[in-house]
């Protein structure tokens, strides 16, 4: 039991978090997205790059910090959530290249290559003229 318990902790990211804020706004419920945002993040217990990409979208600058320091798989994921950003913000063209990014240099296999796969796809079929 205490191993299980210890795996599930080791592995606790800020993943679900995060997406589920990034819904909220999409759906456009700005208010529920911030208010959920900011009461997750402060039960979250996870690592640093974990409470940076959550300080993030909370609006807060780390100073002297750089997604990626520790490794390649932060740099990703701070890019996909970046994208994430960008699209709420309205800023198609940056959240694409940062989707393409992420895509570009995650082993293909990975969840992060098919997470930012699809949000890109996402984004081209809303982007796509209508008939």
């Amino acid at each position: 039991m205490t191993e299980q318990y210890d795996a599930a902790k080791k592995n606790r990211t800020a993943d679900p978090i995060l997406l589920k804020y990034y819904s909220l706004a999409r759906l456009g419920r700005p208010a529920d997205a911030d208010a959920y945002l900011r009461a997750a993040s402060a039960r979250f217990r996870g690592g640093f790059a974990d409470h940076a990409l959550l300080l993030s979208a909370l609006g807060t600058r780390m100073d002297g910090y750089t997604p990626g320091d520790t490794n390649d798989e932060e740099l990703r994921r701070a890019r996909f959530f970046g994208a994430l950003e960008q699209i709420k913000k309205g800023d198609r063209k940056h959240a694409r290249s940062l989707l393409q990014s992420a895509i570009d240099e995650a082993p293909a296999d990975s969840f992060m290559a098919l997470v930012a796969q699809i949000e890109l796809e996402r984004l081209q079929t809303t982007d796509a003229p209508t008939k």
